[in-house]
């Protein structure tokens, strides 16, 4: 199975044979540009055993070039990546790549057993594994985030959403009959830049309890960072 701590993976452009990385939540490229350049999603072998003994107890920081596995060619502006571990009745976990763009979608990009590199969902598989992102954005994706939390004997999947126009969106989907239980938009951000980080967190209750509760921080462009608490408590309001 893909194992993302195994590899490092990196979205990029490329424009004359040179790669770099930009600040997506700043960019705007129109049609013409957008065509001039090539963006792609690269997979690099990871960095266990690319350090030999001598080089690890030198007083030198070793430069360690790594080899590129595959490059994944994209129509579109990669914003954020990460990972999420999909479940089924059977108790198995997939590790499925997350990644979002200027097309205002979400993609997913898993390894076949009869593939040895990443292929991307077909949109029905999408939708059928995250129901939470069957339609567009507002705006592109720039933070997402992800969190299996148990309520009532039963795990929950939450998926939460910063756009670059502000807009968070915050998912309840049951991850075996995959459907959304619930969803949340809060426009409080709009128009005052991007939220270009949010991340579900839990920690103890204060009432001294063993129940975890869940918790989400919002980091938005040019307003104060905010923490949503206890959001899996029916009794709560996000």
């Amino acid at each position: 199975k893909f194992q993302i701590s195994n590899n490092l993976i990196l979205p990029c452009y490329t424009h004359s044979a040179k790669a770099s990385f930009v600040d997506h939540s700043q960019v705007v490229l129109n049609e013409e540009e957008q065509c001039e350049k090539e963006f792609s999603l690269k997979i690099y072998e990871g960095f266990q055993g690319m350090l030999s003994k001598k080089e690890t107890n030198s007083t030198q920081v070793p430069v360690v070039r790594l080899k590129c596995l595959f490059t994944l060619q994209l129509d579109f502006i990669p914003c954020c990546l990460t990972n999420c571990v999909v479940i089924d009745s059977f108790e198995k976990n997939e590790n499925i790549l997350i990644l979002s763009g200027t097309d205002d979608l979400v993609h997913g990009y898993r390894k076949y057993s009869s593939s040895e590199v990443l292929q991307e969902l077909e949109d029905d598989d999408m939708i059928s594994l995250f129901p939470e992102f069957s339609n567009p954005t507002a705006s592109a994706a720039l933070s997402i985030s992800f969190e299996h939390h148990k309520s009532d004997g039963t795990v929950q999947r939450w998926s939460a959403v910063g756009c670059q126009d502000g807009q968070l969106y915050v998912f309840q989907v049951d991850p075996l009959k995959r459907e959304v239980l619930m969803k949340v938009e809060d426009l409080e951000y709009c128009g005052l830049g991007g939220i270009h980080h949010i991340k579900f967190f839990t920690c103890d209750g204060l009432d001294g309890c063993d129940l975890q509760k869940l918790n989400l921080l919002v980091t938005p462009s040019l307003e104060r960072s905010a923490i949503y608490l206890d959001i899996a408590n029916e009794k709560s309001q996000l």
